[in-house]
């Protein structure tokens, strides 16, 4: 039977491809920190948007101190308020569990939201929710709509969740073509994703001729983004000697980079390899 990306790997993806929401707290000091009333009057005044920064400086602690419980009631206030970058914000604490205990259903509600305010950012997130059926029942029509919508606006999430849809002919048919065309305009914009997903295309020979050293191009492309499935892909080609001459240590040095990011089957590979050298 021929090999597929996993369904799920489009949730881990997206996990991946999140931005860090909070950083580590600044050492501002006392003198550094400054009250709201100050904030709001340097930030252009009590309004939702002022409210999502201010949300943001206390998720970072930048000028306030850093609490996430602040943060959290002020973003809740501008997403309430209608701020559509606040919204989408608040999808990202649910989603990923930040401040917040983890919720799908609450992620869904808010990505929705801004989505229907028409921020880009938003569509692949409920896309990814329709098409995982996470807080939502799975809907590939509604998944299909959403990342299409995305994938017109060149939003390289989208585009890749597309190609996800066709590649694996959820609720359309199976065209691996059109999956590899939407990955390549992804993967030129540095979708690390994208880059990986056509590794598997030419790893296989689905919709191309089976191509190791393409296989091998891509999966480095998307490793060296910092994607950890690629960076284990990698080094599986140098450890099989795939596309490339077997070398232990380059596959070690790219299960390590994987490792690094607490992806399991890095974490496995090493552990094996560990226990063969003894």
């Amino acid at each position: 039977m021929a090999q597929r990306i996993d369904k799920n790997k489009l949730f881990f993806l997206l996990f991946m491809c999140v931005a860090v929401l909070f950083s580590a707290p600044q050492q501002a000091g006392a003198q550094g920190d400054i009250t709201i009333e100050q904030f709001m009057t340097m930030s252009g005044g009590d309004n939702p948007e002022t409210w999502y920064k201010l949300a943001e400086s206390y998720f970072h602690g930048s000028g306030v101190p850093q609490d996430n419980a602040e943060g959290y009631e002020w973003m809740l206030k501008s997403a309430s308020a209608g701020y559509r970058n606040a919204q989408h914000y608040m999808g990202m604490l649910y989603l990923t569990g930040q401040a917040v205990d983890q919720d799908y259903t609450s992620a869904f509600k808010w990505f929705m939201a801004a989505a229907k305010q028409g921020y880009i950012p938003s569509y692949s997130y409920v896309g990814s929710l329709y098409y995982q059926g996470s807080g939502i029942e799975q809907d590939f029509s509604k998944a299909y709509q959403w990342f299409g919508r995305g994938a017109e606006l060149r939003d390289v999430e989208s585009m890749y969740g597309l190609g996800m849809l066709y590649y694996n002919g959820h609720g359309i048919e199976q065209d691996y073509d059109m999956a590899l065309r939407l990955w390549r305009v992804a993967a030129s914009k540095h979708h690390s994703g994208s880059q990986n997903a056509i590794g598997y295309i030419y790893k296989y020979g689905q919709g191309v001729d089976k191509d190791l050293e393409k296989t091998t191009y891509w999966f480095k492309r998307a490793a060296e983004n910092g994607n950890a499935e690629a960076q284990y892909n990698l080094g599986t080609l140098y450890e099989e000697g795939a596309g490339v001459e077997q070398h232990i240590p380059s596959a070690i040095q790219w299960y390590k980079r994987a490792a690094r990011k607490n992806y399991q089957p890095a974490l496995d590979a090493l552990e094996r390899l560990e226990q063969a050298s003894e």
